[in-house]
């Protein structure tokens, strides 16, 4: 009778704790348990001249090759993961300091308007927008007549330079 090695689960012990393991093996009705690898041909392989090699059919191989395609492609489909994961903490990361540098350029520009008033100041249009732009958080307008029109040079906004 030929018997063929199938995948059976083993408990492995590596000193520290028990995990079950697959390997390949041959089921003995007799003892209702699995022999191992190393049952079968010796910790040392001792033992493997005893054997006969049977050639893999085509099925078998197929079998095989289509076992390393989903590995494959799960492996694939882990590092695509990855990579988006990444890209995506990146791009958050990338969104947070943006959001965090705006939020500076706010606090710093509200920071010296407070200080002006503590001071006994008075901040009027002219100092709140030249602080506003010192600091980032207001952004400066050119004129544009196609945009402003007249209204917008009564205005002040400073005129085209070209």
């Amino acid at each position: 009778m030929v018997e063929m090695m199938t995948p059976q689960w083993f408990e492995d012990d590596n000193g520290l704790y028990c995990f079950d393991i697959e390997c390949p093996g041959i089921f003995n009705a007799k003892e209702e348990e699995a022999d191992s690898i190393y049952h079968l041909f010796g910790n040392k392989l001792e033992w493997l001249m005893d054997c006969t090699f049977i050639k893999g059919t085509q099925s078998d191989k197929d079998l095989i090759e289509q076992n390393m395609a989903r590995e494959f492609e799960r492996t694939r489909e882990e590092l695509e993961h990855h990579k988006k994961v990444t890209l995506s903490a990146t791009v958050d990361n990338e969104l947070l300091r943006t959001e965090l540098v705006a939020k500076d350029k706010v606090l710093s520009f509200g920071k010296e308007i407070i200080d002006i008033a503590l001071q006994g100041g008075d901040a009027d249009g002219g100092c709140i927008q030249e602080l506003g732009v010192k600091h980032g958080s207001l952004l400066e307008d050119r004129y544009e007549s196609a945009i402003h029109g007249e209204k917008g040079r009564r205005e002040g906004i400073k005129p085209e330079t070209n």
